[in-house]
């Protein structure tokens, strides 16, 4: 019995850890793109939820961004231009990580970048 108990703690000690630092998986179309004057790509969602996540940025409330010298940079400007122009959906998974509510989110960060959903 008293193995159990261990075991159902040591369980819930992990499921603990594991949804510690977990962000939550926004889905949206790009409302509105940025490059600013240091190559920064910066973005928003029509998703409300994600404003709430990230705090903004100065212009025109962008709070979603990937930093110039990201390696996939290219990749993720296809994909936030192919969202803003053609109205499809994009999912952001983990957002939130690490950045929180107060700063703009480096979606770079989270290790889980942005998928392009058709037809979603």
């Amino acid at each position: 019995m008293i193995m159990l108990r261990k075991i159902i703690g040591i369980l819930l000690l992990a499921n603990l850890a594991s949804t510690a630092f977990a962000g939550t998986d926004e889905k949206g179309v790009v409302a509105q793109m940025w490059v600013d004057s240091t190559g920064n790509l910066w973005f928003r969602l029509n998703n409300t939820n994600a404003d709430s996540i990230c705090g903004s940025s100065l212009w025109y409330n962008n709070n979603l961004y990937v930093p110039a010298g990201n390696a996939s940079y290219a990749l993720y400007y296809g994909i936030v231009l192919a969202s803003v122009t053609k109205n499809l959906t994009v999912d952001v998974p983990d957002l939130g990580y690490p950045a929180g509510n107060v700063n703009p989110c480096d979606i770079t960060k989270t290790g889980y970048g942005i998928m392009l959903i058709p037809g979603g």
